[in-house]
């Protein structure tokens, strides 16, 4: 993901919020705040018997991973890739790792369980921020569109205490996001009538075809559209040629509208936060939240 700033601050990227509610999903501010994060400093510095521990286990055939040749297992040479934490709070030591994934990058979540370590969970991208809680265990790891990947991703798994299953969430972006501040307002609003959710503060509906496939059409900067009746929050406002336009997180909703486009078969109805922008005028009401 690239972030440019230079005066007027212009964040490139539009942001479409894809959310997995297994569970309780995340707090929007918290979901927003990730947008600027970039790598985690956060692991835990091993000792050096720790550290030839978890090279053994590695290094086993029972450890599977398809991120690793046989010989990298057995060198232990992508050692500072992998992490203990104890991920479900059952106080045995269960592994992270978050790092290369020919030709691109991953993170594995391995639980311990009957003995050996099982993984349950891979995401695309690498780790950029993690939440060890009395509730849970919140992994967040953020994926760069590649090749014909529509969205750049950050994915996000929660694992409760004693599961073995993951709470999983995912954020898309796409396309370009222009902005004059990143203090963004919150303010809570309903739509009034049908909006599109577009990658940019102006109107292009130019139906082309996606240059991955021709098969799939791209409908302008549109990514999203809705029904009327969804509701979200309005971060940014900016005016454009007489227009209002908003920088708006639509919450979940099953009112999106599917006309075949490439963009619309990302959207999960009631599993997906959206953001990016909509034209105001008339199309959404203010109210308390």
């Amino acid at each position: 993901m690239i972030f440019r700033y230079s005066g007027t601050l212009r964040l490139l990227y539009l942001l479409v919020w894809s959310v997995h509610l297994a569970g309780q999903s995340p707090d929007p501010r918290q979901l927003v705040s990730l947008i600027f994060k970039d790598s985690f400093e956060g692991w835990k510095q091993e000792s050096g018997e720790a550290i030839e521990h978890l090279k053994a286990v590695i290094a086993s055939k029972d450890f599977k991973t398809n991120c690793l040749t046989e010989p990298a297992k057995a060198s232990g040479s992508a050692i500072d890739d992998f992490h203990w934490i104890d991920l479900n709070r059952d106080s045995l030591n269960d592994i992270v790792f978050s790092g290369p994934c020919m030709p691109y990058t991953e993170t594995g979540l391995f639980l311990f369980k009957n003995g050996k370590y099982v993984r349950v969970d891979n995401m695309g991208g690498t780790v950029i921020d993690l939440k060890y809680e009395a509730h849970g265990t919140t992994v967040f790891a953020r994926n760069e569109a590649c090749c014909c990947s529509f969205f750049n991703a950050i994915y996000v798994a929660k694992i409760l205490p004693g599961s073995f299953n993951p709470e999983k969430w995912e954020l898309l972006w796409h396309g370009e996001m222009e902005m004059d501040t990143l203090a963004f307002d919150f303010e809570y609003f309903e739509t009034t009538k049908s909006i599109a959710l577009r990658n940019q503060p102006r109107i292009l509906n130019k139906e082309s075809a996606w240059e991955c496939n021709e098969d799939y059409k791209v409908l302008g900067n549109i990514t999203f559209r809705f029904n009327k009746g969804v509701s979200g929050y309005i971060l940014y406002r900016k005016k454009r040629r007489g227009k209002t336009w908003g920088l708006a997180l639509i919450l979940p909703n099953d009112k999106n509208i599917d006309n075949g486009y490439i963009t619309e078969r990302y959207f999960d109805p009631g599993r997906t936060f959206s953001l990016g922008w909509i034209e105001m005028n008339g199309s959404i009401r203010l109210r308390p939240e």
